[in-house]
């Protein structure tokens, strides 16, 4: 596969539908932590994607949805100077607001490649007191400007925010 047309973005769709429902009814039989192998697949497959985006394009986006993520790839061109610049997202009652910034360009490129995903409806199988939402970038950076995400927490008081280690598998 070189581009994502909509054979591509069914077949992802279906793909994390399975595997979804798959770590669904693990859970309910093992204890062992399904969030890792969840976010792990999700983060495996936006990385494939992303570099299927074209990157010619001022702005190329992705999105899929299954029953309890959606998911969105962005890939745009960073425009230095340009201070209002950001990358918006709705899904559902969750919102995420990602100021363009200079430390997110890609090595080597003018490319910003932003990967946002949902998760709905799992809150026992990342033992959460709400949906999670997810927002990556090629690297590990200190942005200059900050990430906002609007998530409801359903009135429980004890709330948190936490970062997910991909190469530890831990929050």
């Amino acid at each position: 596969l070189t581009e994502i047309n909509e054979d591509v973005k069914e077949y992802v769709s279906d793909f994390l539908e399975i595997a979804l429902n798959s770590i669904e009814q693990r859970s309910a039989f093992d204890n062992s932590g399904p969030e890792t192998t969840l976010l792990n697949i999700t983060e495996r497959i936006s990385n494939k994607l992303m570099g299927m985006l074209d990157d010619q394009k001022e702005l190329s986006e992705f999105e899929v949805e299954t029953s309890h993520m959606t998911l969105k790839l962005v890939k745009k061109k960073y425009k230095k100077g340009v201070s209002e610049s950001q990358t918006k997202w709705n899904a559902a009652d969750k919102k995420i607001v990602l100021p363009d910034q200079e430390e997110l360009v890609a090595d080597k490129s003018d490319q910003l490649e932003i990967r946002m995903a949902s998760y709905n409806n799992l809150q026992e199988e990342f033992d959460s007191a709400s949906d999670v939402i997810t927002v990556s970038v090629n690297k590990h950076v200190n942005l200059s400007k900050p990430v906002t995400f609007l998530l409801p927490n359903n009135g429980d008081n004890n709330v948190s925010c936490a970062f997910w280690s991909f190469s530890q598998d831990v929050w």
